[in-house]
């Protein structure tokens, strides 16, 4: 398997970062109203109504994970999963939206742009750099009026490192585990002053690699996988502004597993096969962010983001080819209690096909929001916004040419109250919507389904968050109600929309501070059932309905075991969910089939500088897998099956 990557030319444009503007709520710290969550010092949201946990650069670190995807399956109530044995391709499920298509309803943020495809493609969230993320916030519930389409179940919000901001000037990290799986990353940070003008480099390097443990080819050949990934920045400030140029290019090649029978599967995940699926990948995104402040309480900001990208299965011959433009433009003013923020975004995108059948769809859409924070006094806020957004669609192929326009509208409404400075309440009504993706056009065969349906939701989160020196906890329960989810049925092999259903569940969080011992534990409940049609009274396949997360973390600060990593940690963490039905099990006539369960453990010794860590994943070996309805049987995708175990070093100056 051997690739090249290609630098093409630079894309100039401009982007937007949010102002910041300061509470008077004894906070720490200031964020962004286009961040959607202002934090304080101790990571927890303050003053908002929104529902958000927020994970720091150190909380990445202590987890130990090897890439993004990890992060979040372990370490939240995400779930997380290859999609359809795809590595690099994550399916996901936030708020009991089902493993099959929850990721059509998250909106993956990395510093303002939104990454999310026009069509059903997952974001390929590993090409994200772990040790370039400053902060995680997971939004849950709300969002669609900052972020539009795709956020009806909520947001994951990434921050990475501003180059003008951080420390370091060299980050090597390598990562080692079995069937020679190795990840190398390498971050190089410059920075430099002329006068009133600060600038910063920043040159971001990756190489992966994946030998196999399966074969899943007649020929013999493994799912065997390898990328590479390459980005140059350049960051500046000059008096009241602010600017960011950007390239990155990734390639990527690989091998991924078929499904096996449900049996072969029981008896042995790593079986051989024969229906292993060959992809290669690329992609160039090129971007610029610009940031002007008018005065001390107005920002003007404008940002565009390119993406092109090529996705070729070898097997059958066929291959995508995307452009995407992506422009934003934001106005924010803030006073003393007063938070107001509007904006405009528009996406002008397509897809070439080739292969099953050769056509050309293009999905646009244009946006206009505003939004509103108002502080009353030391106690209470509230904000309200509103979103319209509008979306065409235009297939065209040698036989037909189709269009379709949907106007679509969001609005949220929220309250906090500050009990005192350890406690508040927070709720949150928020209506969203989501446009169906352009693969909800076609049917297996390339053949056009028909348009359908966009989704719209209604969401109302209540919530509790207390937090002290040594404990923190959080409580909220959630109800959702929908029209038009949209669904593949199995029975028909189209796509189409559900007329009602509705979701609803609670979130438990907790963590203990001591000494020198962490403990946390994670909990959801989610209910998710089909209202109407032959389907009525159903639940949704897919949807794990109980998730528990447990961690506990050992510090052992100048340790003697080995006296040049002084600093030493020992960490446990569980992850599991409760058994559901198989994708496209509707009718609920197969049997629920077991959920994901791990249990890793990892040892770190560090110092200043350097950081080694060994571990194990999936310590007990528990066989993890996807599992499909085809046809009344049940397949199986294997993901993690076995015990792995790994070495980490990670060095920075």
């Amino acid at each position: 398997m051997n690739f090249t990557l290609k630098l093409s030319h630079l894309s100039l444009g401009i982007s937007l970062a949010s102002i910041a503007f300061t509470t008077q709520a004894a906070m720490q710290t200031t964020s962004t109203l286009s961040d959607i969550f202002i934090t304080s010092k101790d990571k927890r949201t303050t003053l908002h109504s929104y529902a958000t946990r927020i994970y720091t650069a150190n909380d990445i670190r202590e987890s130990g994970a090897q890439n993004l995807s990890e992060f979040l399956s372990q370490n939240t109530q995400i779930q997380v999963q290859p999609a359809y044995g795809n590595p690099f391709s994550s399916s996901l499920d936030l708020a009991g939206y089902g493993i099959e298509s929850g990721h059509e309803n998250i909106q993956i943020i990395v510093d303002g742009h939104s990454l999310n495809n026009i069509d059903g493609a997952a974001v390929q969230l590993n090409n994200i750099d772990l040790n370039s993320i400053q902060s995680i916030a997971i939004l849950r519930g709300a969002g669609s009026v900052l972020s539009g389409n795709n956020s009806s179940a909520g947001a994951i919000i990434i921050k990475t490192t501003n180059p003008l901001e951080t420390k370091q000037n060299i980050n090597l990290e390598a990562y080692q585990s079995a069937y020679n799986e190795s990840n190398k990353t390498l971050n190089i940070y410059e920075k430099g002053q002329l006068d009133n003008l600060k600038l910063a480099t920043h040159i971001h390097a990756n190489q992966y690699q994946n030998d196999g443990s399966i074969i899943v080819k007649a020929d013999g050949r493994k799912n065997q996988s390898e990328s590479r990934t390459l980005s140059l920045g350049l960051n500046g400030e000059y008096k009241t502004s602010q600017f960011n140029l950007k390239v990155e290019n990734s390639a990527s090649d690989l091998i991924y597993v078929g499904s096996t029978t449900l049996a072969d599967f029981q008896q042995d995940p790593a079986t051989a096969q024969t229906n292993g699926t060959h992809q290669d990948f690329e992609r160039q995104s090129y971007q610029a962010k610009w940031q002007q402040q008018l005065n001390k309480n107005h920002t003007f900001a404008y940002s565009l983001l390119q993406t092109r990208q090529t996705s070729r299965y070898i097997d059958y011959g066929s291959r995508n080819d995307y452009l995407s433009n992506k422009h934003k433009l934001e106005l924010s003013s803030h006073w003393q209690d007063l938070a107001v923020q509007a904006g405009f975004n528009s996406t002008q995108a397509y897809r070439d096909s080739q292969g099953w059948s050769s056509n050309r769809t293009h999905r646009d859409d244009q946006g206009h929001f505003a939004l509103v924070n108002y502080q009353f006094n030391n106690q209470l806020t509230v904000n309200a916004g509103v979103r319209q957004q509008s979306f065409d669609y235009h297939y065209q192929s040698s036989t037909a040419d189709n269009q379709r326009s949907d106007r679509l509208n969001a609005s949220n409404i929220g309250v906090n109250y500050q009990v005192d400075n350890h406690s508040n309440w927070y709720a949150n009504y928020n209506e969203g919507f989501l446009a169906p993706n352009i693969d909800r056009f076609f049917l297996f065969n390339g053949s056009f389904n028909g348009f359908i349906e966009p989704m719209t939701n209604q969401n109302l989160t209540i919530g509790y968050n207390q937090t002290t020196q040594s404990f923190d906890f959080e409580i909220e329960a959630f109800n959702n109600r929908l029209k038009n989810e949209i669904y593949y049925n199995p029975a028909t092999f189209q796509n189409t929309n559900l007329d009602n259903s509705h979701k609803h569940g609670l979130n438990l969080n907790a963590k203990l501070y001591l000494n020198k011992l962490n403990l946390g534990a994670g909990y959801s409940y989610v209910k998710a059932t089909i209202e109407s049609g032959s389907y009525a009274g159903k639940i949704l396949p897919g949807v794990a309905e109980n998730t528990l997360s447990l961690f506990a973390q050992y510090d052992m600060d100048n340790s003697q075991l080995f006296s040049a990593l002084p600093t030493q940690s020992l960490r446990l963490e569980h992850k599991q969910t409760s058994a559901l039905y198989a994708i496209s099990d509707f009718d609920n006539s197969l049997r629920r089939h077991p959920g994901y369960q791990s249990t890793d453990i990892s040892y770190k010794l560090a110092n200043k500088n350097l950081s080694i860590t060994l571990g194990v994943n999936n310590l007990f070996a528990h066989k993890n897998g996807l599992y499909v309805a085809s046809a009344g049987n049940i397949k199986v995708y294997p993901t993690l099956y076995e015990r792995r175990y790994f070495a980490q070093l990670n060095f920075a100056l």
